[in-house]
């Protein structure tokens, strides 16, 4: 493989002289010394080893991703959104799955130092928003994505869950539904859900002729969801309300059409259903399930953009963007 050597040598110029025209120097090299080293470079194929270069300037362009789960569809549109912009602007992107564990987590954040990213996006696990205290966060900029973080200072990106709670609501009264259950996974250290639970009960709060509760409930626990189901579905019949389940994300939502088909209770019929994270099976599913999208996508590209104004100066105030969600009708709370 072909050095500056030489690529110097081939030029019949120094190897100072090459480094600047690598560099970005060329304006202090004449038209003829650099047709030279030009002329030398496409003879030999010369490419320039990013990472020496890296060592030298202390300019990696890498980016460090760390994600809760990375089998949340949410995850795949943070991933494009960031993957896009790291093409557009020069950066390489390095991945981390945390898989829900703050020591996954930390192992991550000791590797990306290791390769010196000179930046990091954080969707971080539930456990690492807890309040105790936990391992510092390298000192390099960063972004903090979906879900603060206690003890953590820094920019945030994410979803605007009050107005998302918002349109759920107006969307489900206006379909005549006045009996509501708002189903999340435990809300405890993670903004997001604690949001959107907030919101749903300060909204049906000012509605108080109509039937509304929440509950939290485990995803894998197939007994204590379909029990929840099972008596709220009977409260509403007995009351002669028309009920409607409200789900805080994507994967619950799968868990409960589930323990609807063990009840044999069908959304759009018996009972509706509008679920968050608008997963490609909700247009699949029989009825098709109404959703609030998240621009999951647009969520990556800010919190990218962000990052890279942060990594060339920008010493602004610490500031939260958040992004507009959509609400999605279908089958599932059509009146009937």
């Amino acid at each position: 493989m072909p050095t500056i050597r030489d690529v110097a040598r081939v030029a019949g110029v120094g190897k100072s002289s090459v480094s600047r025209y690598l560099n970005g120097e060329q304006h202090a090299l004449s038209d003829a010394l650099k047709a030279r080293i030009e002329h030398a470079i496409e003879q030999l194929n010369y490419r320039p080893n990013p990472v020496a270069r890296s060592l030298r300037n202390g300019q990696t362009r890498l980016l460090g991703l760390i994600l809760a789960d990375i089998a949340n569809p949410y995850s795949l549109g943070l991933i494009q959104g960031i993957e896009s912009v790291c093409q557009q602007r020069g950066f390489t992107l390095l991945l981390g799955n945390s898989a829900n564990s703050a020591e996954q987590m930390q192992r991550y954040l000791t590797f990306f130092a290791s390769y010196r990213v000179q930046g990091l996006l954080l969707h971080p696990p539930a456990i690492a928003l807890s309040p105790q205290p936990t391992s510092p966060l390298p000192d390099l900029p960063h972004v903090i994505i979906d879900r603060y973080m206690a003890q953590t200072a820094g920019d945030f990106v994410g979803l605007d869950n009050q107005l998302a709670m918002q349109q759920a609501c107006a969307h489900l009264y206006s379909q005549h539904y006045d009996a509501l259950l708002f189903l999340s996974e435990p809300i405890a250290h993670i903004s997001s859900r604690s949001e959107r639970w907030q919101s749903f009960q300060q909204i049906t709060a000012r509605y108080p002729t109509r039937l509304a509760q929440c509950a939290q409930v485990e995803r894998e626990d197939n007994n204590a969801l379909d029990m929840l189901l099972y008596d709220f579905y009977q409260q509403q019949r007995a009351a002669r309300r028309r009920g409607a389940i409200l789900v805080a994300n994507g994967a619950l939502t799968q868990q409960v059409t589930l323990a609807l088909l063990r009840l044999g209770l069908r959304w759009g019929h018996e009972l509706g259903l509008l679920g968050f994270d608008d997963a490609e099976w909700y247009r699949l599913a029989t009825p098709t399930i109404s959703a609030i999208r998240q621009p999951t996508m647009q969520i990556g590209i800010l919190a990218a953009e962000r990052l890279i104004q942060r990594l060339n100066g920008d010493l602004s105030d610490f500031c939260e963007q958040r992004c507009l969600p959509e609400l999605i009708i279908r089958q599932s709370t059509c009146s009937n």
